[in-house]
């Protein structure tokens, strides 16, 4: 399970930035992940709500915005998202294709006190 080793890392850096902040409680943390890190939303919390547990933000609501996975062809340049994990063009059927989005992993924003 992954999604442990991303929030372990998350957890470090929520704590950094509440150090430098003078926070002694975080409310809310804003992540962006791209669907291209297949993170399990459900999984994902209930990590979060443990690795979290004894930290500043073990009561900290988590916010997830996923960024669909969007594609350009090489071989057409037609630009389209990811649907089902179909890694072909729609247009031409190519599959030499380049990522403009999906791989996303940031903290948008952290709310604390």
């Amino acid at each position: 399970m992954h999604e442990f080793t991303i929030i372990e890392n998350i957890l470090m850096t929520i704590e950094d930035v509440a150090r430098k902040e003078n926070l002694t409680k975080i409310s809310k943390v804003n992540l962006v992940i791209g669907k291209m890190r297949q993170i399990v939303p459900d999984v994902f919390t209930y990590a979060f709500s443990i690795a979290g547990k004894g930290t500043l933000a073990q009561e900290a609501v988590l916010q997830i915005d996923f960024v669909t996975i969007e594609m350009i062809c090489s071989a057409c340049n037609k630009q389209f998202q990811i649907e089902e994990h179909n890694y072909f063009c729609p247009d031409c059927g190519g599959t030499k294709l380049q990522l403009i989005n999906g791989k996303e992993l940031y903290i948008e924003s952290i709310v604390g006190e």
